[in-house]
């Protein structure tokens, strides 16, 4: 069954289908959806989008110019990605900190089982205890907090917000 089978299975089903579902089926549909399909390539060289970060470092250097700007007026030393990709502005953000250590923790709220697998890999390249500082400690990414799950990054900035006004 291809995911026009599947989306149509979904509508007779139900009779009818909401467009968030429609958008999660179509994103995250395992082995179909576009970031869970084993074909979908972010590689700059062969795909149909490219994002920022994929290009060139140096995004991930403004960035962090940035926190070190915030860091004069705030201590909050936390990352928090959503959709991070393939984890390249991730690894670029965290190899910028290696010679200052202000980053405390780097988390990655991701839906794609693929994806989640390419961040783990390319993560795991960074130099030293940078890995751990992404939140992927023993290969693990974050997809739940207090057992809550991380769906999509209007949960996931509730639940975290949550946390901080509990002073966790």
């Amino acid at each position: 069954m291809n995911l026009y089978e599947k989306i149509e299975t979904k509508i007779k089903q139900e009779n009818y289908l909401t467009f968030d579902k429609y958008m999660e089926m179509a994103l995250y549909e395992p082995d179909y959806g576009y970031y869970d399909n084993p074909q979908t390539s972010l590689d700059p060289n062969n795909c149909d989008f490219i994002t920022s970060p994929e290009l060139t470092r140096l995004f991930g250097a403004s960035i962090y110019n940035f926190f070190l700007k915030i860091l004069k007026n705030h201590s909050y030393r936390n990352f928090t990605e959503f959709g991070a990709g393939s984890g390249k502005l991730a690894y670029d953000i965290l190899c910028e900190d290696l010679d200052n250590n202000y980053i405390t923790n780097y988390y990655i709220v991701e839906k794609s089982k693929k994806l989640i697998s390419d961040q783990k890999r390319n993560l795991s390249r960074l130099p030293g205890s940078i890995y751990e500082k992404a939140g992927l400690m023993n290969g693990d990414v974050i997809t739940e907090i207090n057992g809550n799950q991380l769906t999509d990054g209007p949960s996931a900035i509730q639940i975290l917000n949550g946390l901080k006004a509990e002073g966790v």
